[in-house]
């Protein structure tokens, strides 16, 4: 956004949309498995009516479908899906904090490619959120992810014996196949291995 500030919701017949997105995306590992990732938003004010709490004020996070750029794009010519996440706005509450898990996942982070993100609203006032660069009140995207290499314990796995080849491992989550075989033991008691 253009603004220092970030608007949704709608204002004497003016809609109010916040387009955000990152101009680099952290680089993560080829084998990185992205489990959660939130983006929160600092609420600053509602600059147009005093809320009610109950109004069933929506925000939602919609994935962009086209790329832009905030300086050269005419942002109403942007497109977006349909929404995969939403908060209740209320308005004691500092933050708000949206699960974009399924967005992150569609975008690139191996090649920095990301459309970002639109939220809208169809409550009829405007609410500010805060787009500073102080720590306290400017956005904050977290990304969690685990690799998916080797054989984890927090892994589901399909196992299955091939004979002399060992054992077939099927990840669950991902798909990877992995085999395991045994190659040497002892069984002894002072040092036994495997």
């Amino acid at each position: 956004t253009r603004n220092s500030n970030l608007y949704v919701g709608h204002n004497n017949g003016v809609e109010y949309k916040t387009y955000w997105k990152l101009t680099s995306l952290p680089r993560l590992p080829q084998s990185a498995y992205i489990y959660e990732s939130t983006l929160t938003l600092h609420y600053a004010s509602n600059l147009t009516q005093t809320i009610t709490e109950g109004n069933n004020a929506f925000i939602y996070a919609h994935p962009t479908t086209s790329d832009w750029d905030e300086d050269t794009t005419n942002l109403n010519s942007v497109s977006y899906g349909d929404p995969v996440s939403y908060v209740t706005f209320i308005t004691a509450a500092a933050n708000h904090t949206w699960d974009i898990t399924e967005i992150v996942r569609n975008w690139s982070p191996f090649n920095n490619d990301s459309n970002g993100i639109v939220f809208t609203s169809e409550v009829g006032y405007r609410i500010k959120f805060s787009k500073v660069t102080e720590p306290a009140y400017s956005p904050e995207m977290i990304i969690k992810y685990t690799t998916m290499n080797g054989a984890e314990d927090y892994w589901t796995y399909d196992t299955y014996s091939v004979g002399n080849a060992g054992i077939a491992n099927i990840n669950l989550a991902n798909g990877s196949l992995m085999f395991t075989f045994g190659t040497i033991s002892a069984s002894n008691f002072v040092l036994p291995f495997s």
